[in-house]
C-alpha cells in the first residue's frame, strides 16, 4: 500500500508539472520586426503559452510580452517562440527567455494553481463507513 501511495503521488505531481492553466489575458506583443499587436494569452504552463490573435503569426517567430498573471505580485516579462499555428488564430509557443525574478514569480503562481488534495486518513474513512450503516 505504501509503494502504491508513493507511485501515485509521483504520478500526480508529474502530471501537474506539465499542466496548463486556462486564462484570458489580453496583452500587447512585440514581434521580431519590432511590430506591436494585440494577442490574448489563453493558457499558460511551465514551458509555454497558448495564444489567440487576429494577426497571422509564423512558426519560429519570437514574441516578447509583459504578462499580468491574476493575483501575481507584478507582471512578468517573457519571450515566446511560436511552435504551431492554426488558421483560426490560435497558436502555441515555448518560453525562450524569462528573467530569473519573473521565472520565480511564474513558478510561484503555477504552484498556487496546482494544489494537490491530500488523501483522507483511516479515521476519516472509518467515520464514513460508520455513518452510512443503518
Amino acid at each position: 500500500m505504501r509503494s502504491f501511495r508513493v507511485v501515485y503521488n509521483w504520478m500526480v505531481r508529474d502530471y501537474r508539472r506539465h499542466a496548463r492553466y486556462a486564462v484570458m489575458i489580453p496583452v500587447v506583443a512585440r514581434d521580431d520586426n519590432n511590430r506591436l499587436f494585440p494577442v490574448t494569452v489563453t493558457n499558460i504552463g511551465d514551458g509555454g503559452v497558448g495564444l489567440s490573435a487576429q494577426e497571422e503569426m509564423s512558426v519560429g517567430s519570437v514574441l516578447s510580452l509583459h504578462l499580468a498573471l491574476p493575483d501575481a505580485r507584478r507582471p512578468i516579462y517573457v519571450e515566446v517562440r511560436i511552435l504551431w499555428t492554426r488558421d483560426y488564430g490560435m497558436s502555441g509557443g515555448e518560453f525562450v527567455r524569462i528573467p530569473r525574478l519573473d521565472l520565480d514569480i511564474l513558478h510561484e503562481w503555477l504552484k498556487l494553481k496546482c494544489q494537490i488534495k491530500k488523501p483522507t486518513d483511516q479515521s476519516d474513512s472509518s467515520y464514513l463507513s460508520r455513518s452510512t450503516t443503518v
